[in-house]
């Protein structure tokens, strides 16, 4: 009786945790805005109306529920101060700002790769 090869079993799972995680980190940055916040949040620290007028055609809406979902997902980070009315802060927490190797790393490869792709 031949015994099975499981050496092709173990490939095939890290290659599903690989695209797994991959999944989990494009599902992170993923959206018409959350890469735009982000990048505006890797030059500091913003108010909301800041953020707003950076990001022109935004909703109030979708940057609101756009914040949320980032700072649920650990982000950012939102500080309120108790002022009236409230002045709200919204800056990049350490697992947010560990994107932006990502964010220059798909920068250089979108420099590289765009023009290439709309050159064919």
């Amino acid at each position: 009786m031949q015994m099975p090869d499981r050496s092709n079993g173990a490939s095939v799972r890290a290659r599903s945790n690989r695209a797994g995680a991959l999944g989990c980190a494009l599902s992170v940055i993923s959206g018409k805005w959350r890469a735009a916040i982000i990048c505006e949040l890797f030059a500091g620290t913003r108010r909301y109306g800041e953020l707003r007028k950076s990001l022109p055609g935004i909703t109030q809406c979708v940057l609101t529920s756009q914040l949320r979902e980032l700072q649920r997902l650990g982000i950012i980070s939102r500080k309120v101060f108790p002022t009236t009315p409230p002045a709200v802060e919204y800056s990049l927490t350490a697992r947010g700002e560990g994107l932006q190797t990502v964010f220059e790393t798909l920068r250089h490869w979108g420099e590289k790769t765009c023009g290439e792709i709309s050159e064919n």
